[in-house]
């Protein structure tokens, strides 16, 4: 049903990184992972008439916790322990006390889940302790659909392709609501239609930044986005017209032609991953892109729905671990083709195709 296809990517090393790794890797071949990756460790989670949860999931996780807002159905920010047990929901929607309205984005900080809610020219940041208490909300004078602490205690706001939002894209505020920077100016064709995915993301001690349909990857500064890694997508890549077309027929243009837009990045000390979603004709697929950084070599993982469908929607790193958000059907109808360990086996059994996705742990091949 989905066509396999070959990307070629450029990954360009910044050499004023803090990392020590730099130069540039060019690539004209992403060899595939032939093998089935192992699941070591396979949480279902609870699944109550309160907490089902879509097909398009916001993860964030810490220690004690995983929370999970429906980009689908954006009733509430759901929590679960570790062993998948419920833990209720914070950021209800809703126009009463304590409630939100327009739930659009969340993020941790200690023991407190802080959610981001948009009202037109202005947004709401609320702090919720775990057992949904409201403990402070602040008001902004700002437009964005994602957000993110920065390091002087306020935080990032991105809100897009949207000239209605400001003349700049990418703001870093204090918590008084002082503009500290702006970057990245509106010069596009302000017909266009704001794309509201995330764009910030947890990296190696620093944080990872990302523009839909853009193929770089910035660690953000205190000067800014500082480019880290560059995707070249070849013919896949959104041509310079599409930022000057009007929203229906640009996108028709480029779903003719075919595109790939980086959906997730996570990176640890020994490696990088690149959640890259790809379209064309209405097909859909993804290749995960994974950058041992040791060795410097790079390898792709191809993910169809109907052959490891279970792969679709990675969520983190933890040393040589990439950890997937796993839809139930998946799991369940590609049941013989995973290859599980012991532990993972004595729980697979148990997962219906109707109840909620679960966490799963899949190691990275070693080269």
């Amino acid at each position: 049903m989905y066509k396999a296809l070959t990307i070629c990517f450029c990954i360009f090393l910044s050499c004023n990184r803090k990392q020590d790794v730099t130069g540039v890797l060019n690539l004209t071949e992403i060899d595939p992972i032939s093998d089935t990756l192992l699941i070591t460790k396979l949480i279902p989670l609870a699944s109550t008439q309160s907490n089902l949860l879509g097909s398009y999931l916001n993860v964030k996780y810490n220690n004690d916790c995983i929370w999970i807002l429906g980009k689908d159905n954006s009733d509430a920010i759901h929590g679960f322990n570790w062993k998948g047990e419920s833990i209720g929901y914070v950021a209800e929607r809703g126009e009463a006390p304590g409630q939100l309205f327009n739930l659009l984005d969340f993020s941790l900080e200690g023991d407190e889940i802080i959610a981001l809610s948009n009202l037109g020219d202005e947004i709401k940041i609320s702090n919720y302790s775990s057992d949904n208490s409201l403990l402070a909300q602040t008001q902004y004078p700002f437009n964005c659909f994602t957000f993110w602490k920065n390091e002087e205690g306020g935080y990032l706001l991105y809100s897009g392709y949207n000239k209605v939002a400001g003349e700049y894209r990418l703001l870093s505020i204090d918590s008084s609501g002082t503009v500290l920077n702006k970057h990245l100016k509106n010069n596009f064709n302000e017909n266009m239609i704001p794309l509201s995915e995330p764009s910030f993301f947890k990296g190696d001690g620093e944080i990872l930044f990302r523009e839909s349909f853009k193929p770089a990857v910035y660690t953000m500064t205190a000067d800014g986005p500082d480019l880290k890694y560059e995707l070249n997508f070849g013919e896949l890549r959104v041509p310079d017209s599409y930022w000057e077309m009007d929203a229906i027929s640009g996108f028709e243009m480029i779903d003719q032609n075919g595109f790939a837009n980086i959906e997730f990045v996570a990176e640890n000390s020994h490696y990088a991953i690149f959640d890259v979603f790809i379209q064309k004709e209405g097909e859909i697929w993804k290749e995960i892109v994974i950058l041992y950084k040791d060795s410097k070599k790079v390898r792709k993982i191809k993910v169809a729905t109907e052959i490891n469908g279970h792969l679709l929607t990675p969520i983190g790193l933890e040393n040589d671990t990439i950890l997937f958000i796993s839809y139930a059907p998946y799991l369940v109808q590609n049941r013989r083709n995973l290859n599980l360990s012991q532990e993972a086996l004595t729980i697979i059994d148990t997962i219906n195709e109707e109840d909620n996705p679960a966490i799963i742990y899949a190691q990275i091949p070693s080269l």
